[in-house]
């Protein structure tokens, strides 16, 4: 799975309600994990999102960071505001202003009456409106089944080369550790990771890869929990330019690793995060969130 990265799709003013611009947004589905921007306060992005009658569609945008304040809504096909992340879709509650905003504002939209294009609007607060998000997608089909953010799998054909290879690709006694092979980084989409930040990255084909600055000497907590997904999940830290390994493990059964890391001199660190089978655990897709703290 790769990262799709958003940003603004269109810039309008806001007075006492929420009038979004009648031009097209980008296209998202069910099970996707983006990042969006704003630029300024009081900026309108808009997502199109094909749903069916019977289906439900849950959207949630979690902020970067400690300030960014946002609201969250749904329209109908026929341009409707079905719900929004305060709950209701009165006037006071369609007021982007910072008593109804939040820094990870979500909807439910209830079963769905209409089949159509379905607009999800999130709009930056009046002040602190400005930052980075993630947007992650969930929704319920009419046979019940829960299509969680990261579950998906990329359209795009999966190169091999960026996976580990399998157990049965040399010979083994069966006794030791039946995994981590090459991965090469090169194939995945290099993304700074600042201190304190929390970034969700999607597991499948590609490698979910940060890049963290560090001085010599100095100790950073590394944090990964997982948000969907059962995927085993490999985690490696090396020197960007020595290749040199800081820390290398996985997450095959665990939900949340942490580890101390000491980076030995100064330069630019390679975070990468990617799919690890093992002889019992292949998954196909997940997502996790990702942290460092100083």
């Amino acid at each position: 799975m790769f990262r799709r990265i958003i940003g603004a799709v269109f810039v309008i003013a806001l007075s006492t309600t929420w009038h979004p611009a009648v031009a097209q947004g980008s296209t998202v589905q069910c099970g996707d994990i983006v990042e969006g921007v704003f630029t300024q306060n009081e900026q309108v992005n808009q997502y199109t999102i094909s749903m069916r009658s019977g289906e439900v569609l849950q959207p949630k945008a979690v902020a970067f960071g400690d300030f960014l304040q946002m609201v969250l809504a749904i329209r109908s096909p026929a341009g409707d505001v079905l719900v929004n992340s305060v709950g209701d879709t009165n006037s006071a509650a369609n007021r982007v202003s910072w008593g109804y905003s939040s820094p990870d504002p979500s909807a439910h939209s209830g079963v769905l009456s209409a089949s159509g294009e379905y607009s999800i609007e999130i709009a930056s607060a009046n002040r602190n409106g400005v930052g980075e998000y993630t947007l992650s997608i969930t929704c319920t089909s009419r046979d019940g089944t829960l299509i969680e953010p990261g579950t998906l799998q990329s359209t795009e054909t999966a190169d091999n080369s960026s996976r580990p290879p399998s157990s049965e690709a040399a010979s083994f006694s069966g006794f030791g550790l039946p995994v981590v092979g090459p991965v090469d980084f090169s194939v995945g989409i290099e993304i700074p990771l600042l201190a304190g930040q929390v970034q969700v990255a999607p597991i499948g084909g590609d490698v979910a890869l940060y890049t963290y600055q560090a001085s010599a000497g100095s100790t950073s907590m590394l944090s990964v929990s997982r948000v969907s997904g059962d995927i085993s999940v490999g985690v490696a830290v090396i020197n960007r330019d020595t290749n040199e390994i800081i820390f290398l493990g996985g997450m095959p059964h665990s939900d949340q690793l942490s580890v101390l890391l000491t980076f030995p001199s100064d330069g630019t660190y390679a975070i990468g995060l990617f799919r690890l089978d093992t002889p019992t655990i292949a998954g196909t897709s997940g997502a996790v969130q990702i942290s460092i703290s100083e």
